[in-house]
């Protein structure tokens, strides 16, 4: 989401299984679960050092598989204000981690990019085209930002991924992970998904 978008403003509401805004976006899904747990140990195998920034707090699912991995610095940039307390909370919880809350929104924060070994990518958009133009736009800005060897970890709403795209990927990062992460979606906007039965995780390596 954009800072102008106003999402800041909309209420939020945490479910056993999903977190829902203004009554209408699920944001997240509990089944997500396997899929950013992957996504976290991948992104670490290509470090050398683990100083992470974690784009989206959400339901803290993304957050909580990148603690259990250990990470030297942790980096939160989270603009929704309910979703900030609960990060808040949830930092409380862990005392002895390098736990560090941001409450804004990326497009603000910029400037932190370049003392990160890792990004981890996980926002929302209202589609799945809005979605995949947020991932390649914040891949493209991130580069521009990132120390060679630094990465970015978001995952793919699409089955596939098409040519021009494969090209702003490549022309940006020097090298591209892509890996099938078998998940049980539920409603995506996405038909192939159910069927398929995969998301893709990437990892752009500057």
């Amino acid at each position: 989401m954009k800072p102008d978008s106003g999402w800041h403003r909309l209420p939020s509401r945490l479910e056993a299984d999903q977190l829902v805004v203004d009554d209408h976006y699920k944001v997240m899904k509990r089944w997500e679960t396997p899929l950013m747990q992957r996504m976290a140990e991948i992104l670490l195998a290509n470090l050398e050092r683990t100083r992470i920034i974690e784009v989206g707090f959400g339901m803290g699912i993304s957050a909580g598989a990148l603690q259990n991995q250990k990470i030297e610095r942790h980096t939160i940039i989270e603009p929704h204000p309910e979703m900030f307390e609960r990060l808040q909370q949830w930092r409380a919880e862990r005392p002895q981690a390098d736990i560090r809350p941001v409450h804004d929104y990326w497009q603000n924060q910029t400037g932190l990019f370049a003392e990160a070994d890792g990004i981890f990518f996980d926002t929302y958009a209202e589609d799945v085209p809005a979605l995949v133009d947020e991932n390649v736009s914040f891949l493209v800005e991130a580069a521009s930002h990132l120390r060679p060897g630094a990465a970015v970890a978001l995952f793919w709403i699409l089955p596939t991924i098409d040519e021009v795209q494969q090209e702003k990927l490549y022309s940006h990062y020097r090298r591209i992970v892509i890996e099938r992460v078998p998940v049980e979606p539920g409603t995506t906007g996405v038909n192939a998904l159910a069927r398929l039965g995969f998301l893709l995780a990437i990892i752009a390596i500057k």
